[in-house]
């Protein structure tokens, strides 16, 4: 009786075992089932996701484009207007580099020029200093010679006179004696 009683609570046990593993395996059925479905709705969402994010992805690239494609043109087209004005520029500083060595001798040439009539001009004021002084010297040499004649001419012309009155006086005299 105690072996027939163990062999039946055996096999409730067991009977309750598969019983119990039967849910188990039902419930992951349906768990793996459900978890597929989810995948499935997951990877569909998913797809989706990925085709809304590349769609605002392409129109966002697409307005970017039209926003800043002018812009990028108008400095495609500053640039190049830049370097044609900075290659003119460079053209134009080598033709003034040229034309400096020229400018730079004539300036030269120039400078010693100046130089020279700097030093002709002092020359000549030297010169002129010298005549004017000389001139000086001239005219007081001469204005002492005119007050020496006008002095001797004083004197002649005192003589003169007095040699006249001398005569009239002698002449007087004789024409006194004569009568």
């Amino acid at each position: 009786a105690l072996d027939v009683k163990l062999t039946e609570e055996i096999a409730k046990i067991h009977s309750d075992h598969q019983s119990h593993l039967q849910e188990l395996q039902d419930q992951l059925n349906i768990t793996q089932e459900s978890s597929k479905k989810k995948n499935r709705s997951y990877v569909t969402q998913g797809r989706r996701a990925s085709c809304d994010l590349q769609q605002y992805l392409q129109d966002g690239i697409k307005a970017l484009e039209e926003f800043y494609e002018p812009r990028l043109v108008s400095l495609l087209k500053r640039r190049e207007a830049t370097m044609d004005a900075l290659s003119k520029a460079k053209e134009q500083s080598q033709e003034l580099r040229a034309q400096l060595g020229p400018l730079r001798e004539e300036e030269q040439m120039l400078r010693l020029q100046k130089t020279c009539l700097e030093e002709r001009i002092h020359l000549k004021e030297r010169q002129r200093r010298e005549n004017v002084e000389q001139y000086r010297e001239t005219v007081d040499a001469l204005e002492e010679n005119i007050r020496e004649l006008k002095t001797e001419l004083k004197i002649q012309i005192k003589k003169t006179e007095e040699l006249d009155m001398l005569k009239n006086s002698m002449a007087k005299e004789l024409l006194f004696y004569r009568q």
